[in-house]
């Protein structure tokens, strides 16, 4: 103890020695009492009177009455035939160079995107 008090000493000057002490005690004072009353606070949470507790009770939720949705009327979805007949057939110019043959997606009016026929089915 005394050696870091003479390295403090020469570091600092015999003036600013009593500047230090008083820091350093107002520092020790300030977390004693940041202590106490952390303690204190959680003394006082520990010790909560159980008659004067309530909790929230639980009331089941209030459903209100809301006027009906509109219904849509339902749009028929085009079939694969029809999708099919609705492509112009291009002319082949022989075997060799012909386009292979696509099976075209119907577009569903639904706004869903169209599953593909090739896809695998979970």
């Amino acid at each position: 103890m005394l050696i870091i008090f003479l390295i403090v000493l020469i570091m600092f000057g015999a003036k600013k020695l009593p500047e230090l002490a008083k820091g350093l005690g107002q520092a020790v004072r300030e977390f004693s009492k940041a202590k106490e009353d952390m303690n204190s606070e959680i003394n006082r949470a520990a010790h909560v009177d159980p008659a004067s507790y309530h909790p929230p009770a639980n009331h089941p939720p209030v459903e209100q009455a809301l006027p009906p949705a509109p219904v849509a009327a339902p749009v028929a979805a085009p079939t694969v035939a029809d999708a099919v007949h609705a492509v112009p057939a291009s002319p082949a110019v022989d075997g060799a160079h012909a386009a292979p043959a696509v099976n075209p997606v119907p577009v569903v009016a639904s706004g869903l995107a169209p599953v593909s026929a090739s896809a695998p089915h979970a």
